[in-house]
Formats: C-alpha cells, sequence, structure tokens
C-alpha cells in the first residue's frame, strides 16, 4: 500500500517554527491576511461610492418669487427668470442665468462649474447687465472671473457656499438662493 503526502499536511499554525524553519507558512498567512484586509477595505470604499454633486441639481429652474431684504416679496409678474445647470461631465457643470425685472433690466450670467470633492471653483466667462445676484447696470463683460466654494450634501439636499458668501441650496424641486446682500430668491426645477 503505498502512501501518499498531502503538499497541505504541514500548513497549520506552527508558533516555534519547528515544521516551517524558513517561516514560508507564516509568510504566506500573512500576505494573505494582509491582500483580504486590502481587498474587504477598497470593497467598503468602493461601495460607499462618490458622491455626485451635480445629480441633485443639473436641469432647467424657473424663478418663482424673489424677497427683498426689506422683506417685500416681487412675485413672478415683477421678475422672471431661469437657470439651466447642464452637466458637461462628472465634474464639471455649465450654468446660464437669466432675468428680467422690468422693461430694460436684464441681467444674464454665464459660468463654468468644477467640482474637486465637496470644493468648486467657479469660472464666470460672462456677465450682462451686472450678472446674476448683483445691481442691474448697464454693462457686457467678460471677466473670466474665478471663484471658490464648498459643497455640502445631505441626501437630495445640496449647498453650494459661493465664495462671495451667496448660498445656493438645492433640496428637490426647490432652490432657495440667498444672496449676500440679503435678497432671496426662490426657485422651481421645470426639468
Amino acid at each position: 500500500m503505498s502512501s501518499t503526502v498531502s503538499p497541505f499536511r504541514d500548513w497549520r499554525w506552527d508558533p516555534d517554527g519547528t515544521q516551517d524553519p524558513n517561516g514560508r507558512i507564516e509568510n504566506m498567512r500573512r500576505t494573505a491576511l494582509c491582500l483580504l484586509s486590502t481587498a474587504s477595505l477598497l470593497l467598503a470604499l468602493g461601495c460607499g461610492g462618490e458622491i455626485n454633486v451635480q445629480e441633485n441639481i443639473i436641469g432647467l429652474w424657473s424663478l418663482e418669487t424673489r424677497t427683498l431684504p426689506d422683506g417685500q416679496v416681487l412675485p413672478s409678474s415683477e421678475i422672471t427668470g431661469w437657470m439651466e445647470w447642464f452637466e458637461m461631465d462628472e465634474n464639471r457643470g455649465h450654468v446660464t442665468v437669466g432675468l428680467s425685472s422690468g422693461e430694460g433690466e436684464l441681467q444674464f450670467t454665464g459660468a463654468v462649474y468644477a467640482i474637486f470633492g465637496l470644493n468648486f471653483k467657479r469660472e464666470t466667462y460672462l456677465r450682462i447687465g451686472g450678472g446674476y445676484g448683483s445691481k442691474v447696470r448697464d454693462a457686457y463683460e467678460t471677466p473670466d472671473a474665478l471663484d471658490e466654494g464648498r459643497i455640502a450634501v445631505d441626501g437630495a439636499k445640496t449647498v453650494l457656499t459661493q465664495g462671495d458668501g451667496a448660498t445656493w441650496a438645492f433640496d428637490g424641486e426647490s432652490l432657495t438662493v440667498t444672496h449676500r446682500d440679503g435678497k432671496v430668491d426662490t426657485w422651481k426645477k421645470a426639468s
């Protein structure tokens, strides 16, 4: 009767190293444990996923009301506006905002937002009539202005805090923009 020797016969814990004097088995165990730990960590990080900030804010928005710093509310019959956030790729969005608040009072802003985790940079490339958030004035500018800000995400709510202190709070189908001068614009998602 021939006896066969299993190659796994000595694969057991050997604290004093007598059965594995070169430490090959222990090294293999440590390597396997390290690989398993690394794979588990990568899986856990992968399952958490990246936050897609633009997911909550892309689309077309229409202005519902503007509340002035003194509390006076301008209805949509006195001021009209639209905003579109168009996703260029997963880290960049093209944003256009247009407002009209009476005869000859037009404001328009064009900008590109670049998102880096929970920070962003905004490059404003066009302002007409002073641009969104400023006082109306006769001006046509191509400023190539840069601004930076922070992003906070909580479920369907995404808040962009602009470098000038203005906040854009997207919450489902509504958007509230609070300007640095105290004006508050309420927007509704149109698409």
